[in-house]
This record gives structure tokens, sequence and C-alpha cells, in this order.
């Protein structure tokens, strides 16, 4: 605390001493005004003493004016480091509710100030970044509070949040495709949301008459702080101590009293969010940005190290990549395995045919680009208006294998990619994409099952997929090792739509970036052992 009032008073002397260079400027020209005008001899004493009392009148008006500087300075000074003389201890203190959420067993959230207790539904205790925290499944886990915001004219909620990939990832404007962390009961006009903008978790927005949108680093824990002040109709919403994102609407919002609810719609048994949450504190005022980086400071001094990151939460949500392969010659290649119905190597350096080996589906190339493979050249996909479509379909087929090697990149905000597709929709036929537009992690859908699995953008990957009829199953290999599996809710259907890499194949959209090359198809489940062959053939060159 000394430290800081010594800071403060060196500001005033600073703030003084440019008052006093401003008083002398003033002091100067009055006097020589004065002079100027009287002249610089006085006939008799009385000539001077009436210059002498003339100078003090105006000094005196300096004096005046000086006074009113220095009130005005001081006053302005005080307003600015006020937030900043408050203690994270008196902030946390002065809030209006705090759920630690770290309760070990039980349905009780208590809240530290006694007034607020809330009712957890489903929720799961996990390791948070200060002990416990609580873990919502996106199924039907919430947390119900009785506090609400009728009558406020301001509101700051803070929050740590660990966002997770949906479980069940779901196409873009389906019912269940946005996720809210608190409401409010939101309208167009009334109250307030923080959700995310769709089923991906990218990005987020706080909707008050209006939306500010920000992103949410996925599976780190992250220090969130919401503020609403509906006097100067603004909505801000901090990150970690910084501003991320502010918003001034049309209209000012209004607060009714549907109480807080963390973990779905307010009034809905919809919008479920999948992640973790602890450290819930609610202000009936607006902070200043000053005490919101306090306040994340004090935080992250908690938990030291251990902010950067975080164990997993119980339910993972995508398989890890395997370590990065470093290519090593087999001295005895092993089998390419047999009855392979389509192989386009996507070698062409030039021209719009890409043949297939076996010179049964030959296919066609729309503005790709040939570029350095792994294995010579390769066809790059600009994310625009790139694609590759084939002749081949899947219908009647009892299984279905497809191998590539593959390397994608991000594309523009919002977007999804399809690495190759057969017209899906939720039911039939199949598609693999990305889940957002980071290109990190993937779905493996079809049958309205999706298996969630991650790529390394920074290099080139041997990837595997099979949908399998027989056994209602899609599995992932990635460099010759099992990734995943998983049991599909529905039996698998393919129709005549032929297979296209690098965008939807029944229309304009989800254009891949990126490169790939070896695309292989058989009608048939490779086995395992076939997986491991498969990959050793290309460690050996083929």
């Amino acid at each position: 605390m000394k430290a800081k009032f010594f800071v403060f008073r060196r500001r005033l002397s600073l703030r003084l001493l440019q008052i006093i260079d401003i008083l002398g400027s003033l002091l100067a020209t009055s006097l020589r005004v004065v002079l100027r005008k009287e002249g610089t001899t006085f006939r008799t004493k009385a000539e001077f003493f009436a210059l002498r009392r003339r100078l003090s009148l105006r000094l005196l008006q300096i004096t005046a004016i000086l006074g009113s500087l220095l009130a005005i300075s001081l006053l302005f000074t005080l307003l600015v480091n006020a937030g900043n003389h408050t203690s994270s201890q008196e902030l946390l203190a002065e809030a209006k509710a705090l759920w630690h959420m770290n309760e070990e067993t039980g349905d009780l959230i208590a809240d530290a100030h006694g007034s607020y207790d809330a009712t957890s539904y489903n929720t799961q205790v996990v390791e948070g970044p200060f002990g416990n925290a609580r873990y919502f499944n996106g199924l039907n886990s919430y947390i119900k509070t009785p506090l609400s915001f009728e009558g406020a004219r301001g509101v700051t909620i803070s929050l740590w949040v660990r966002t997770e990939s949906p479980s069940q990832w779901v196409e873009p404007g389906e019912p269940h495709d946005i996720h809210i962390i608190l409401d409010t009961g939101h309208d167009e006009r009334n109250n307030f949301v923080v959700q995310s903008e769709g089923a991906t978790y990218d990005l987020f927005s706080l909707y008050c008459a209006g939306p500010a949108v920000f992103e949410i680093p996925r599976s780190i824990w992250t220090h969130l702080v919401i503020v609403i002040t509906p006097e100067e109709r603004k909505r801000q919403v901090y990150l970690d101590g910084l501003k991320s994102s502010e918003l001034i609407s049309h209209d000012a919002p209004n607060f009714g009293s549907i109480p807080l609810v963390f973990g779905k719609w307010a009034t809905q048994n919809a919008r479920y969010f999948e992640g973790s949450m602890c450290e819930a504190v609610v202000w009936d005022r607006a902070l200043s940005g000053g005490e919101i980086e306090k306040l994340s400071n004090f935080y992250r001094t908690q938990v030291r190290e251990k902010v950067v990151a975080y164990p997993p939460s119980p339910t993972p949500t995508a398989t890890p990549a395997p370590p990065a392969y470093t290519p090593t010659p087999t001295p005895t290649p092993s089998v390419f395995p047999s009855g392979v119905k389509a192989l386009w190597h996507m070698d062409e350096a030039e021209g719009d045919m890409i043949a297939d080996a076996n010179g049964a589906y030959d296919a066609t190339s729309y503005n790709t680009q040939a570029v350095e493979g792994p294995f010579g050249n390769a066809q790059y996909f600009n994310g625009e208006d790139s694609y590759i479509k084939t002749t081949l379909n899947f219908q009647g087929a009892t299984a279905v294998t497809i191998s590539l090697w593959v390397k994608p990149e991000p594309v523009q905000s919002g977007s999804l990619a399809i690495v190759f597709d057969t017209g899906h929709d939720k039911l039939i036929n199949l598609v693999l994409q990305s889940i957002n537009n980071t290109a990190t992690t993937f779905a493996w859908h079809s049958a309205d099952t999706d298996l969630l699995f991650n790529l390394n953008r920074d290099r080139w990957t041997h990837l595997v997929v099979i949908a399998d009829a027989t056994n209602r199953r899609l599995e992932v290999y990635q460099d010759g090792q099992f990734i995943g599996q998983m049991d599909t809710k529905y039996e698998l259907q393919f129709d005549s739509t032929p297979l296209t890499f690098g965008k939807f194949a029944v229309g304009e959209a989800r254009y891949f970036k990126g490169s790939m090359c070896e695309a292989a198809v058989w009608d048939r489940a490779l086995s395992a052992n076939e997986m491991k062959a498969l990959f050793n053939s290309y460690q050996a060159g083929g």
C-alpha cells in the first residue's frame, strides 16, 4: 500500500508542476500587459501603489484560476485511480454473489456470501484451476441460481470456463447447434446470454440487445468477464484480464426477473453447454478495466504455472493425433492390400484429369494445383473453388475403406472444410470434414454418428477411415495406428452420389484448404494388419 501512495503522490506532483508552469506564464503575460499600458516610470508614489493594487487584483484572479485547476486535477486523478486502489479481496467481498462451484458432493452450489445458494442438476465434480470445478455434459447439466438483475444499473459477471468440442457433432443450423454458458431468459431486447455462435465452440457472443462476438480457446481454462452498462448501452467482454470485445448498441438493454442459469437456456431445456466452470462472481455494477485486470492477475497468482493448461475433463471429445512420424525406409516392403477399387495418385503435373490407376474411375480436377507431396506431386486445394470429382459411388456397399495422404490448412473464419463427401445428410452417405475453421479436429460422419479425431496441420498424415455397414461401426487410423472407433446409431446407407474430394458433393460450399494425394478406395473393411501393411508400403516408397 505504501508503494501505491508514493506513486499517487508522484502523479500529483507532476500535475502541480504543470499548473505552476501555467501560472508563471500567466503572471509574466499579465505584468507585460500592465507595464506596456502604464509605462515604466511613475510621477508620484500614488501611481506606484495604484499599479501595485491592480497587479495584486490580477494575482488574486490568477490564484483563483490556479485553485480551480488544482481542484479539478485532484478530482480527476482520484477518479482515474479509484478502481486501482481497490484490492482483489475487496472486489470479491463487495460482490453480490460468489459461487466457487467446488462442492465435493450434493446438489447445493453455495453462495459464499450466503444470499443466493444455487442448485446443480446433473453436473459432475472435476479438477479445476483452484480445486474442484463443475463439468456440464451437454445433455442435461445446468446450475440454477435465484439471482435476477431486475432494476440493475450495471452488471459484471466473472467466470472461469473451459469449453469442449461437443461430443455429438451436429450440422450448423440444426436445432441444437448453439450452446449457452449463462443466460437470464434472453430475447432480442431483454436480459442477456453468453452462448456459442455455432456447434463448433469457436466463436461466442454476449447478446444483450445486440451481440458482442469473441473467441474462447478450447480445452484451456479461461477467465471470462462480461460487463453490461445499460445507461451507456455498452457491452464489454474481457478474456484473461484483457478487453476482447465491445459493443454500443442503438437500444438500451432491459433486465427482467428471470434468475441466472449456467449451462442452458434459463426458460427452456435446450442449448446445453459442454465443458467446465468454476468461480462465478456477480456484481451489480460495471467494474472498470483496471479492476478486471487486477482480478484476473489475482486469480493467476493462485494457479501459478498451472494456468496454462489443465487436466482434461472426464469425457474427451477427440482422440489426440499420434506423435509426429519420421520416415524410416523399411528393408522389406509390405504388400499393398488387395482388392483396391480405385487409386488416384493425384500426381498429375498439369491438365484436369486425375487418373485412376485401375482405369475404371478417372476423376476430374477443378482449380487444384500441383505441389510437392510426400512421394512426388500432390494436389493443392485453395479453399475457395478447388475440388476433384470422381465417378465412383458406394450404392449397395456393405463396407467402405478410404485411404489418403492429407495436409490440412485453416480456412476462413466461420467455415467448415470437407476432405471428401458423398452427398451426406444426417442419416445417409458419408463425409469427412473439420468441425471448425482451424483444421485441427475432424469428424468422420455417417448414420447420425460422428467419430472425432485430431489432425496435425504441420505435416503430411496417412489417414484411413472405415465405414462398416455389416458391423455398424466407424473406424479411424493414422500412420498405421488405430485411433478410434464408434458404433453407429443407425444402419449405414449409401446412395448413388459420386465421391467428391474438397467440397460438398452436391453443393458449392465447405471448400477444403490444403493438400492431398494417394487416395485409394476399397469396398470392404481393411483389417488392422492390412492397415499397418498399407502404411509400411508407403514407408518403403510404395
